[in-house]
């Protein structure tokens, strides 16, 4: 994979530079895979390195993130299930990436997952209280020092 680097932090909450780590993480991870696939090369070890990432990282994030999240934490009490809803159809993207048979649906599957994930933290940080991302940021969540190690 080629060597990356991280983007700028801009928002100083840690629940946002979580986000903002995973998705960037999840999008080199893809882009790596795509690559691969569209320019012809051996794709195997990319695929691999991006299934390892989404079950060791992102969907043990999503599962912490949903007990992390309680209803309080959130605008409104309706957020809480749609948080929920939006976490399993991120899981049936994952799954999708792995069923794939043909090279265009991984590819699919794979732009799939990175654009939903994308959207996703966009409107989950948009629903969370400023008043408890600041108490989140207080006393850490240690999620974005755990992701690290992946690049």
């Amino acid at each position: 994979m080629a060597t990356l680097v991280a983007p700028p932090v801009v928002q100083n909450s840690a629940v946002m530079d979580e986000h903002s780590l995973l998705l960037w993480q999840t999008c080199a991870y893809a882009d790596d895979l795509t690559d691969a696939v569209r320019d012809g090369r051996p794709f195997t070890g990319s695929y691999q390195a991006l299934i390892d990432f989404l079950h060791e990282r992102l969907l043990p994030y999503l599962r912490d993130e949903e007990g992390r999240l309680a209803a309080a934490r959130l605008r409104d009490d309706h957020l809480a299930p749609l948080i929920g809803s939006e976490h399993a159809r991120l899981r049936a993207d994952v799954s999708s990436i792995e069923d794939s048979r043909t090279l265009e649906l991984l590819a699919m599957a794979t732009e799939r997952l990175v654009d939903r994930l994308e959207r996703h933290v966009s409107r989950e940080e948009a629903w969370l209280r400023t008043s408890d991302t600041v108490r989140i940021e207080q006393h850490g969540s240690g999620g974005a020092t755990r992701g690290s190690a992946w690049i």
